[in-house]
């Protein structure tokens, strides 16, 4: 047996995989996807440039389960919930929602497709003018998903009409794909039918694991030697495509109705989503992109029928049945973002692939075609973001700016933090002092004496947001409060304060006061009573809190648990008038309400965006 199997070209294909993220990474002018630079890795010891990879059984299974892999894994990547909560339902007609406008771009699209089809068929190219239609209309939900959560725009109305018209663009052209295939496929006409068989397979399976999840008939035995959920996950996706090979219908529906089936039953950003996310592209998936460059035959591209002005006409037809149909987002959005949603849904990169495979397999594509679409699809999907990012400039935000009044080791301890939190914080004294190794000298220094009222004028502190006054002094804090607060009338001050009737006079005033000695031992107590989460809160830069205000009409009365918070954005606070508010999860959101938010900086910005109704 060890003489019959040779390693030597799977390991020289996952060490590529390995190389080539750090290549992508580190060297600065490559602003490319990294399955882009997989599939140049596979080009140049495939069949295109070096000759070193040879037809191999082995290496053909795992390509072809790598690409099964990843359209389980696009299936995976849909939050239904997510989806349905986020496409507002506002007061506008209901044909400028995104669920909407995103069908109807990809209505437009289709049939923009079937036009350039037709016009690529006169020019004499071998294609079957149904199925380029459809795999023009493609779209790589892929890209699409990770440059929106990238520029923050995932949550936002906008970008959940980007979403829902890739979404579209992915399911049904699979879809149709697949009935297609099955018609024009020699006697398989009347199996399409059977494409229904399919799904009710998926709801029948749905029903059942939905049943063992909420019996939770599973407990205890899903320990780290188990890895039940994976195991399961797994046999969900041999069950699909077992169950399409038998009946006939294209394995990437089958292998996409189980992403979604375990997409609708499971959380997302779970250990489960992390893990199959880590196996496929940790291994299946880099496989198939490279094999994709290994296969790609560019001697026969220039050798066929197709020449460079049908590789030029099949690209300008790729952006030209996205960038028409995308016009019809003017109804809501700017042409900036029209242009913008045009460029980024021109991505393509697996399903195009995948359907072109499938058109050369069933023989109504040649070879040079196949490699023409593969050549488009690889300078869609690197040319793309690019442009996405190049005509969407998203808006800077203002850092919000902070002084802290009185130099002293905790001041720059806290400067550190809040600057770590995206503020712009200035540290105003008399005279600069140097607190040995926690001096940040990206700190911003002030060197002004603010007890002379007319040197505090000059500094504007009304610019100001939040104003953090915290020398070793009582009464030379409290006077810089009252100041602040009569004079510049200057809302949110925390101020350092050991006497208690003087910070209950403060508190008055509307000054929020803390006790050094009082805060020391609540920082005691807490590290006692709950050690991990504060020193979490502690240590940990990445964790951000913030507080917002629901201004979101769609959101107001609906329950914590209705609302899908971007990423892992939790609601630890609710303040409502004087009143405050636990957050369980059935606990009714009022518009007005003060909303404390922790995570990340990116779920809880997105997560504010949302609330507020931006």
């Amino acid at each position: 047996m060890h003489g019959e199997i040779s390693f030597n070209p799977l390991l020289l294909i996952v060490v590529l995989a390995l190389i080539v993220p750090i290549m992508v990474e580190k060297i600065g002018f490559l602003k490319i996807p990294v399955v882009v630079g997989e599939i140049f890795a596979g080009i140049i010891i495939g069949k295109s440039g070096l000759n070193i990879i040879q037809p191999d059984p082995t290496l053909d299974f795992l390509s072809t389960f790598g690409f099964t892999y990843l359209m389980f894994l696009s299936g995976l990547e849909i939050d239904f919930d997510s989806i349905s909560a986020s496409t507002y339902k506002s007061k506008d007609s209901w044909w400028r929602s995104p669920a909407v406008l995103g069908s109807a771009v990809f209505v437009l699209t289709l049939i923009s497709s079937l036009m350039f089809s037709y016009i690529l068929f006169t020019f004499g190219l071998k294609i079957h003018i149904f199925l380029m239609a459809l795999i023009l209309s493609t779209t790589s939900l892929g890209v699409v998903v990770p440059i929106l959560k990238e520029s923050g725009i995932a949550s936002s109305r906008w970008g959940q009409s980007i979403l829902f018209s890739a979404l579209i663009a992915d399911f049904i052209t699979m879809l149709l794909i697949t009935a297609l295939v099955t018609f024009i496929t020699p006697g398989a006409s009347h199996d399409v039918l059977l494409v229904i068989v399919l799904f009710v397979a998926f709801y029948i399976l749905y029903r059942v694991v939905k049943f063992i999840t909420h019996k939770k008939l599973l407990e205890g035995i899903a320990g780290e030697m188990a890895q039940i959920q994976i195991r399961g996950a797994f046999a969900l996706i041999l069950v699909f495509i077992v169950l399409s090979h038998q009946l006939g219908v294209e394995i990437i529906l089958g292998a996409f109705l189980a992403g979604a089936l375990i997409s609708m039953i499971t959380h997302r950003g779970s250990i489960l989503h992390e893990k199959l996310e880590a196996i496929g592209y940790g291994f299946f998936v880099p496989i198939f992109f490279v094999m994709v460059g290994v296969q790609f035959d560019l001697p026969a591209l220039l050798k066929g029928d197709v020449s460079l002005a049908i590789i030029v006409l099949l690209l300008a037809g790729a952006y030209f049945v996205k960038f028409v149909p995308a016009l019809i987002f003017k109804i809501q959005y700017s042409w900036k973002e029209v242009f913008a949603a045009g460029a980024l849904l021109s991505s393509r990169l697996s399903l195009i692939i995948a359907a072109s495979a499938i058109g050369l397999k069933i023989g109504v594509i040649d070879n040079a075609t196949n490699s023409a679409i593969i050549l488009v699809a690889i300078i869609t999907v690197s040319i793309s973001p690019i442009l996405f990012r190049k005509i969407y400039s998203p808006k800077k935000v203002t850092a919000r700016q902070l002084f802290i009044f009185g130099a002293s080791e905790p001041a720059y301890l806290l400067a550190n933090k809040l600057q770590n939190n995206g503020y712009d914080v200035s540290i105003v004294d008399e005279r600069k002092r140097k607190p040995g190794k926690v001096l940040n000298k990206d700190v911003k220094w002030i060197e002004v004496d603010w007890q002379d009222p007319l040197a505090l004028n000059n500094i504007h502190p009304e610019k100001a947001e939040t104003v953090v006054i915290a020398s070793p002094e009582d009464d030379l804090n409290k006077n810089l409060a009252l100041q602040l607060v009569h004079q510049y009338q200057i809302t949110n001050i925390v101020c350092l304060i050991s006497n208690p009737e003087m910070a209950a006079y403060l508190k008055e005033e509307g000054v929020r006061t803390v006790s050094p000695k009082l805060s020391t031992f609540l920082m005691l107590k807490n590290l006692v009573v709950h050690p991990r989460a504060f020193e979490l809160l502690l240590e940990d830069d990445n964790v951000y809190i913030n507080e917002v205000e629901l201004k979101n009409n769609n959101l107001h009365l609906k329950t914590l648990q209705e609302i899908r918070f971007p990423g892992n954005c939790l609601v630890i606070s609710i303040l409502r008038g004087e009143e405050k508010i636990f957050p369980y999860a059935k606990r009714k959101l009022k518009l007005g309400d003060k909303i404390v938010l922790i995570g990340d900086k990116q779920s809880v910005e997105e997560s504010i965006e949302m609330l507020s109704g931006k």
